[in-house]
């Protein structure tokens, strides 16, 4: 379950959960949880549960592996799919799994995707779909991503980060 869904459902506002936190997490901070544009460190999520008031299991749901079948032209992960080109480019299997990720998280069209967020087990089946090494595949991610990360975020911290691309951590490989 998303966190401003269990929010909303509830009636409760971003400054309410503030509140809850000790004001550890301000209500500006919370919206861009909610929104996927900031991740929290793994010790601070059973704190964001309390302060929802859900249960942990549903922040962190066991979530099925995504499956590209070309030959059908779809992905899916459980029961949700997408459409894509049955002989797509590695960009174009790129941008539809991106567009696939804001779908599942509840993002805009437009919505910027940490990288962080995404799952090594998808970067695989990405680069097996396509018969790309993980790590031609991972960087290709990181650049479309690096395209389009919001003015002064980094990938480690969420702050600003004057360092050229080429200079900042590799993400997974």
């Amino acid at each position: 379950m998303l966190l401003g869904v269990a929010r909303e459902r509830r009636g409760v506002s971003r400054h309410d959960v503030a509140r809850r936190t000790d004001w550890r997490f301000g209500p500006s901070l919370l919206g861009q949880i909610e929104e996927g544009r900031h991740l929290v460190d793994v010790e601070a999520i059973p704190e964001l549960a309390r302060a929802y008031e859900i249960d942990l299991d549903d922040i962190l749901p066991d979530r099925n592996g995504l499956e590209v079948d070309l030959r059908r032209g779809r992905m899916r992960v459980g029961a949700t799919k997408a459409k894509v080109a049955k002989k797509p480019s590695l960009d174009a299997l790129l941008a539809a799994y991106l567009d696939f990720v804001r779908q599942m998280r509840g993002l805009p069209e437009d919505g910027w995707v940490d990288p962080r967020s995404l799952r090594v087990d998808d970067i695989v089946e990405l680069a097996l779909a396509v018969d790309a090494d993980p790590a031609d595949v991972d960087r290709r991610l990181v650049d479309t991503l690096e395209a389009t990360r919001p003015e002064g975020v980094t990938w480690e911290t969420g702050r600003h980060d004057d360092r050229p691309p080429d200079q900042r951590p590799d993400l997974l490989w």
